[in-house]
């Protein structure tokens, strides 16, 4: 199994968002007694340790007695001293009674993964692993907010909505039914799938998101590393694919996308320079790809359908017959961007793979995908077959 977020931002009504931007000022305000509480632990311990160094020193060395000196969210049952945790000593707090019991145990157990986090990195900083000695974590700004993390323990879902739980003492104070926080379910989301439902605020409380944590089941998928997806990107060919298993050839129309979004070739860039500092290559095991980023270099003159070397062209002219029309050599007319999705193949798989794309023949009539998008909920998608200058066109998929 395998848990998956959709996240949404809310369009709320006036009293909705009230009600909402009130409960994550409750977590705050809970949020910074739990830290509150724990931090006065640590720091008695600390006094006591300095105490019992002077005695024992023995007992003092190490990191071990650092890192347990934190205050646990919750202890056993059976355990002496089990009133030693944030909870018992934050639950008497206003704030407490205010959230829904749910939503308030989430909260100071976020104060118990802050400080293990604190802790685990304390830790790595005096084994020399880390260079910066980390800071223990910080109280919430006095006019901050918190998330509201919703288990799906007590959530009450009826039939695709879902009513998050307020506190008897917070609905009686407020003149509530219980009933306002009632948000629709995702459609890519079975209800029984749902496993958490969290509201977070963004920039502060001025707008709230709301997230969705579900299960899904996860099944192995087999992964044939002699067959490949090769992809060459661009902009009014947004992706040009062609598919080594069938030889098929698929051009994603760009030009509808680009006219959605008037800074794309900025933002693009922007990103693309962050990819390459960070270094990210992606491997997804949910659908068994595995994806292999190479320099595009000379992929667009070299011809692919002769087996041309990849590099700088001993000739001084382009091949091109004209914009998006590449001839091959051999006489082929071909897609330009095929071409050079053939030739991104050809770095990664070899020579071998394009005799059997050749073979197919598909590579030269490519299929163009465009995408139109309507005021009705779902994108249409128009299929267009793509075919070189003088040959036949074929009819239209439906």
């Amino acid at each position: 199994m395998a848990l998956r977020v959709v996240s949404n931002y809310l369009r709320l009504p006036k009293k909705t968002f009230q009600i909402i931007d009130t409960l994550a000022y409750h977590a705050k305000s809970l949020y910074n007694v739990g830290l509150y509480n724990v931090r006065q632990h640590s720091a008695t311990h600390r006094e006591n340790r300095a105490i019992l160094h002077g005695i024992r020193p023995d007992l003092t060395s190490g990191v071990e007695v650092l890192v347990g000196s934190y205050l646990p969210y919750t202890r056993k049952k059976d355990s002496p001293f089990k009133e030693y945790s944030t909870y018992v000593q934050s639950k008497e707090n206003e704030n407490y009674g205010l959230l829904h019991s749910d939503a308030a145990q989430q909260t100071l157990k976020s104060v118990e993964e802050a400080y293990k986090s604190y802790f685990e990195l304390l830790a790595l900083y005096r084994n020399g692993q880390l260079e910066y000695r980390p800071g223990s974590p910080k109280y919430l700004p006095k006019d901050g907010r918190f998330k509201l993390a919703f288990p799906r323990a007590h959530l009450a879902i009826r039939g695709r909505f879902v009513t998050l739980g307020m506190s008897h003492k917070f609905r009686k104070q407020h003149g509530l039914t219980g009933k306002e926080l009632t948000f629709p379910i995702p459609p890519c989301i079975k209800p029984h799938q749902i496993r958490e439902v969290t509201i977070l605020p963004v920039n502060n409380g001025m707008a709230y998101k709301i997230e969705f944590c579900y299960r899904v089941p996860t099944q192995p998928h087999p992964l044939d590393p002699d067959q490949y997806l090769a992809i060459d990107l661009g902009l009014n060919n947004f992706a040009t694919m062609v598919d080594t298993a069938t030889g098929a050839a698929v051009i994603l129309d760009g030009k509808r996308i680009k006219s959605i979004n008037r800074w794309y070739n900025k933002e693009n860039a922007r990103l693309q320079s962050i990819k390459d500092k960070q270094g990210i290559t992606c491997i997804t095991k949910r659908q068994a790809r595995f994806d292999d980023s190479h320099s595009e270099a000379y992929t667009s003159q070299v011809d692919a359908l002769n087996l041309d070397p990849i590099r700088k062209p001993p000739y001084g002219r382009k091949r091109r017959v004209k914009r998006g029309l590449y001839q091959s050599a051999l006489g082929t007319l071909i897609n330009a961007d095929v071409n050079g999705a053939l030739n991104h193949a050809r770095k990664v798989a070899g020579d071998s793979v394009v005799p059997r794309i050749i073979g197919s023949g598909r590579v030269n009539r490519p299929v163009r995908i465009r995408t139109t998008f309507e005021p009705s909920p779902f994108a249409q998608i128009k299929v267009q077959p793509c075919a070189p200058q003088g040959a036949p066109v074929a009819s239209p998929l439906r």
